[in-house]
């Protein structure tokens, strides 16, 4: 039984009544038909309906309506009926299985009565069975064992020509980045279409290695790129201004992240060997605009697995410097110390000053 005083308004259950119930009212709900009625209307005494609301249990009555309550007796005699006949039926599963415990004991006792050749026999037909399934699994253990070298030694030979492969296509990957040079912080060009972007790298380029006294030739570089993807420019008109806005305040220090690496391929290593023996660490380009000179740095073409070399060089490096050692550098691959030579002070007095102490 449930008394509702919620807001929810509905039509009273009662025939003839037909008027919504009011968050005032007090209501009682169907649990059969789930209709709702005023309390005046459900025939249900006022006074014992709130002495019922103060109980604990008030949640777990049950109220039916006229309407339903012969529908709900009817079900509760089928219930019961229901109940009887379980409990009947109990009663005969009872009895079946004292039967049947009755019918166990006495084959068991009738087992036991047998004679032992039936044991023994018994026993030398398992005996045998397990030695000839204890034969067959030894059997198949060892076949099982045997694939298994075999197919270890099979992986085995997959793996050496894995590795072979990889190898090979290392050291050929290597062979081809040998000829290749790749330079940083080189300015990007304007230019709308790739030819012109091509012509103005390869007039920086020898702009960069003239200043350092080194002609490159057009026969020798077999291509020049940028790596990475374009970024694409800026069509808003405020994201325009704030690169104006940052170029007037940046004008002699040109935006560095926007600048792909330039690979220079050459036609052979050697060439690019010269060309290193001309490179120094403090290479620069003058920029046109804005007067800046900028700083061009240069590293080889690594693959993969040389950057990753490289990466734990770099890390041991780091972590024996913080152990207190001193001098070192990566040369070839490998950590070394530098053994510094320090040389006298040239003499910075003209040899003529001596004449005038």
């Amino acid at each position: 039984m449930s008394g509702r005083k919620d807001s929810l308004r509905q039509i009273c259950g009662k025939k003839g009544c037909n008027a919504k119930t009011k968050s005032e009212d007090k209501t009682i709900e169907c649990e059969n038909c789930r209709s709702v009625f005023h309390l005046s209307c459900s025939g249900f005494d006022e006074n014992a309906f709130d002495a019922l609301n103060t109980c604990s249990g008030f949640k777990d009555i049950i109220w039916c309506c006229i309407t339903c309550r012969p529908k709900v007796r009817k079900t509760m005699g089928i219930l019961e009926k229901i109940d009887e006949q379980i409990k009947q039926v109990d009663k005969k599963v009872d009895n079946v299985k004292t039967v049947l415990e009755n019918r166990i004991e006495k084959l068991e006792k009738q087992f036991k009565n047998k004679d032992s050749t039936v044991e023994s026999q018994i026993k030398d037909l398992t005996q045998n069975l397990n030695n000839k399934v204890e034969e067959k699994i030894e059997n198949a253990q060892n076949n099982f064992q045997k694939n298994i070298t075999s197919t270890q030694e099979n992986l085995q030979k997959v793996q050496k020509l894995e590795e072979i492969i990889i190898q090979r296509e290392e050291f050929r990957d290597r062979e081809m980045r040998k000829k290749n040079l790749i330079l940083y912080n080189v300015p990007e060009s304007v230019a709308e279409d790739a030819a012109g972007r091509i012509t103005d790298d390869c007039q920086k380029i020898k702009t960069i290695f003239a200043r350092n006294k080194f002609t490159l030739t057009h026969e020798n570089v077999v291509n020049i790129f940028r790596m990475g993807k374009k970024q694409e420019n800026e069509s808003n008109e405020e994201s325009q201004k704030e690169d104006d806005n940052e170029q007037k305040k940046q004008k002699r220090q040109p935006n560095k992240s926007r600048c792909r690496p330039l690979l220079l391929k050459f036609n052979s290593y050697e060439y690019k060997q010269n060309v290193l023996s001309h490179c120094s660490n403090d290479m620069k380009y003058l920029d046109v605009e804005t007067r800046a000179s900028i700083p061009i740095h240069y590293s080889m073409d690594l693959t993969e697995q040389q950057r990753e070399e490289r990466r734990e060089l770099v890390a041991e490096m780091r972590r024996r410097k913080t152990n207190g050692e001193e001098n070192l550098e990566i040369r070839n691959g490998k950590i070394v110390t530098i053994i510094k030579r320090f040389r006298k002070e040239a003499q910075t007095r003209p040899c003529w000053a001596n004449l005038f102490e």
